[in-house]
């Protein structure tokens, strides 16, 4: 018989990977928040929700739960009978993040920059908070984002390149919210210099991330 840490080792492993799971989910959120109050443009994937929560009633993050949970259709319908059905876990994933999202912007309503230097600064913490979220949620290995979920099922169904096809997505996003703003409002809104800073910079940030990390148990394992 193993000691009792052998034998718990694997439910705590498993609890502490659905905590870090949960602490990347609310960095995202709260990246998405930092991108929204700096005003130089939302993330690619809050844009378009950015823009619906401008023009009705409802919040930007009832909106991502309404968006992540029709990404979630959009996989069932693409894989079929291939679809994980521990995958439906999406589901409350969704409505977590856009609760997280819609508390990281009351918590952030203090965040008024006033010039453009700080619209960048507050963009840049932005990338920065998004990135190590990303980077946490993906190596908890439990599940992802239903935007996450999307690209990867796109990814299987078309035979394309997982980053192409994440910066493929992203666009479209981007590409949809512009039209949806003109449309409804007569001028972009919640798509500038910051949403293009956010495609390009989260992917290099954690590319940089995973580096480093890398090169940290390298070492830790050879002492």
């Amino acid at each position: 018989m193993g000691t009792e840490a052998e034998q718990t080792s694997p439910e705590r492993s498993l609890v502490w990977r659905w905590v870090r799971f949960l602490v990347g989910v609310c960095l995202i959120a709260l990246g998405v928040a930092l991108s929204i109050r700096a005003g130089l443009g939302a993330t690619p994937i809050s844009t378009i929700p950015t823009v619906q929560a401008e023009v009705t009633p409802m919040t930007v993050g009832t909106f991502l739960m309404g968006m992540n949970v029709f990404f979630v259709v959009l996989q069932v319908l693409l894989l079929r009978r291939r679809f994980p059905p521990f995958q439906f876990i999406q589901v409350p994933i969704a409505v977590v993040f856009g609760l997280m999202c819609d508390a990281a912007l009351w918590a952030t309503r203090w965040i008024t920059p006033e010039h453009y230097a700080e619209q960048v600064l507050w963009t840049v913490a932005s990338v920065l908070v998004i990135a190590v979220g990303v980077y946490v949620e993906v190596v908890a290995k439990v599940a992802y984002l239903p935007g996450d979920g999307i690209v990867f099922t796109l990814h299987q169904v078309i035979g394309m390149r997982f980053g192409t096809v994440k910066q493929l997505f992203d666009w479209s996003l981007v590409v949809l919210a512009v039209a949806l703003s003109l449309l409804l409002l007569g001028e972009l809104f919640g798509v500038r210099e910051g949403t293009a800073l956010s495609a390009i910079g989260v992917g290099a940030v954690v590319k940089v991330i995973e580096r480093l990390h890398s090169r940290w148990l390298i070492r830790r394992r050879s002492a």
